[in-house]
């Protein structure tokens, strides 16, 4: 099968790892019911997922995608991973502008308080031990993979403009998060991210920058507990709407400002451009 357009290629991962999450979940879905009706003696009153079973779901799919888009070779392992030519001011740097644009779409996600549809699931699983290696572990690391080096690294080595496939890579990122309050968040850290990675075309740093915001949300869920919901920073430390906006201006332009610090890190001078592939042309 060969898909020549370059953007069509790049939807690849997103479709391969949905799918992936359809066929997986279906499984343990009919696993879970079998065991039930094995268990009940024949009662066969719906069940659904629990936390822990959907981390498994979330973990396993994820590994099976980035076996898959490997041996498809539509994504660099290990080399995605490499980070000896990244220095420590490089990392320093990365992850300081990371976390202040994080804290600034994070602040303004709270003012433009849309809909959690993922909530209760989140707040469930994000207390569970599988739940919690699935948020704040395997999925970082399984989304850099797919959406950095598969989306965004795909159309760097077709050639495209690193800013198109920057906004690419963040719009897919985006979009399948599929909640209301998630989407312009992931929209805005995927641009981040897409940066970092376009001047290290390594998933390294972004990695750990994707670790440590999930693990920051797991924390606040465990520390909150049912406080969680409608938790708001600005009303905790007791902001008015213009503090906060004037905040969210000055975090993000300190953001701006040290990613346009970061020089794009040499790479290997035997490194092609694009590997072969049954997906290129």
């Amino acid at each position: 099968m060969k898909i020549k357009n370059s953007y069509l290629r790049a939807l690849v991962p997103p479709v391969v790892f949905l799918v992936m999450q359809a066929v997986v979940g279906l499984f343990f879905s009919l696993v879970v019911v079998v065991f039930h009706l094995a268990s009940s003696g024949g009662d066969s009153s719906e069940q659904s997922l629990t936390p822990s079973v959907l981390a498994l779901v979330i973990i396993l799919s994820g590994i099976l995608s980035c076996l898959l888009l490997w041996r498809w070779k539509l994504i660099r392992i290990p080399e995605a991973f490499s980070c000896r030519r990244i220095g420590v001011p490089f990392w320093m740097i990365a992850v300081l502008a990371a976390m202040l644009g994080i804290v600034s779409t994070d602040l303004m996600s709270e003012q433009l308080a849309l809909p959690d549809l993922f909530g209760e699931q989140m707040k469930d699983m994000a207390t569970n031990v599988f739940g919690v290696l699935a948020i704040a572990l395997f999925g970082p690391i399984v989304e850099e993979v797919l959406f950095r080096e598969g989306v965004q690294g795909i159309l760097l080595r077709d050639g495209k403009k690193p800013w198109l496939a920057a906004v690419f890579s963040a719009l897919c990122f985006g979009l399948i998060h599929g909640n209301p309050a998630q989407i312009p968040f992931a929209f805005i850290v995927g641009l981040i991210l897409a940066h970092i990675y376009e001047r290290t075309r390594s998933i390294a740093v972004t990695s750990l920058i994707h670790i440590l915001n999930n693990s920051i949300a797991v924390l606040e869920i465990n520390l909150l507990g049912e406080q969680v919901d409608g938790f708001r920073y600005d009303q905790f430390l007791g902001l008015e709407t213009w503090m906060v906006w004037t905040l969210i201006a000055v975090f993000a332009l300190g953001c701006v400002g040290l990613l346009s610090r970061l020089k794009a890190v040499p790479q290997k001078s035997d490194e092609s451009p694009s590997a072969p592939t049954s997906f290129q042309d």
